[in-house]
């Protein structure tokens, strides 16, 4: 009987141990193709994601494309609208008359032309122009506003930094000047105007602070909702995910904060 129970228990403890041995077998070949699978399903998936990453880029690449030519061809039918040799003529001949009588006059008129010149102006092929020329269109704002309304005219405008060999797209600092001398309160000396042009670290920082004209606040309102919409629809076209614009614009202040990483 002894011997009888032993070859049992040995057969199955053998029994036993073939099966966990078989279920091993079983379990690693299952884990193995399960391995094999999520793998091969991983690799799949960032195809997948690769693909449509792809698809993505290229159609914001073609999107930021049309976008930059409806601008320049937003660009264009402004200037369209304009015969600017028959406005130059117009303003040569001004001129003409009044420079040796009223020079205040002829200064206006000379500085004018020179604002309309550079707005009408061609663009190169990059749609951009000389940092250094926009910069200058800015001087000849000022200066107009100067003129026009002598002693009672407060604008600190600074500019720091090499602006040789940078290039932008033009009159973009420009409208944002325009809006200070259109709408903002020029006269109390104590809250004067301030323009500021920075370049440093490859980037450029534009800041313009003025006081508000209470008379205009309406103007203001639709230039706000207009003319900032337009500023960034172009920034967007030609600077996308590299620019910047803050606006604030309070009871008092009206401000406007650009930076431009790597023109």
């Amino acid at each position: 009987m002894a011997k009888s129970g032993s070859f049992k228990e040995r057969f199955f403890s053998i029994a036993v141990t073939e099966t966990a041995s078989h279920i091993g077998r079983a379990v690693y070949f299952i884990g193995l193709s399960t391995a094999y699978w999520l793998g091969l399903t991983a690799r799949r998936r960032q195809k997948r994601i690769a693909a449509m990453q792809l698809q993505r880029f290229q159609s914001e690449r073609k999107q930021l494309q049309l976008s930059n030519d409806l601008s320049k061809a937003q660009l264009q039918y402004i200037k369209a609208q304009i015969s600017p040799h028959f406005i130059f003529n117009a303003l040569n001949a001004v001129y003409c008359s009044v420079e040796e009588t009223d020079s205040a006059s002829a200064e206006i008129i000379s500085l004018l032309s020179q604002i309309m010149r550079y707005a009408l102006a061609d663009l190169d092929a990059d749609g951009k122009v000389a940092l250094s020329e926009e910069i200058a269109n800015i001087g000849n704002i000022i200066k107009l506003a100067q003129l026009r309304y002598g002693d009672k005219c407060f604008i600190h405008f600074t500019c720091l930094g090499e602006v040789s060999n940078q290039r932008i797209i033009p009159v973009i600092l420009s409208n944002l000047v325009e809006n200070i001398l259109s709408h903002g309160d020029l006269s109390d000396p104590l809250i004067p105007a301030v323009i500021k042009v920075i370049l440093k670290n490859n980037s450029l920082y534009f800041y313009t602070k003025n006081k508000k004209n209470y008379i205009d606040l309406s103007v203001n309102k639709a230039w706000n909702s207009t003319g900032i919409e337009f500023a960034k629809q172009r920034l967007e076209s030609y600077y996308p995910e590299k620019f910047t614009l803050d606006i604030t614009n309070d009871s008092k202040i009206f401000e406007t904060t650009l930076k431009i990483e790597y023109l």
